[in-house]
């Protein structure tokens, strides 16, 4: 989601194919986000995402939920 000013302006989503060695699916996983491999098979890489991104992102601020860096 963007906001802007404390106001959501859009919300996207994306998935994109994980690249080998990622691209196993753990069941605990897929019953907690719904991710299966069917569903990511046609998708693009994260490389090919990543422009797309970092225009949807723009000059703002990045904003993680329950990560550790």
């Amino acid at each position: 989601m963007r906001y802007k000013d404390g106001i959501e302006e859009e919300a996207v989503s994306w998935l994109c194919t994980p690249p080998e060695p990622l691209n196993f699916f753990n069941p605990i996983n897929i019953s907690i986000h719904g991710i299966t491999p069917a569903k990511v098979e046609d998708q693009p890489s994260f490389d090919e995402l990543l422009p797309k991104m970092v225009e949807f992102v723009g000059d703002l601020s990045l904003v993680a939920h329950n990560a550790q860096f």
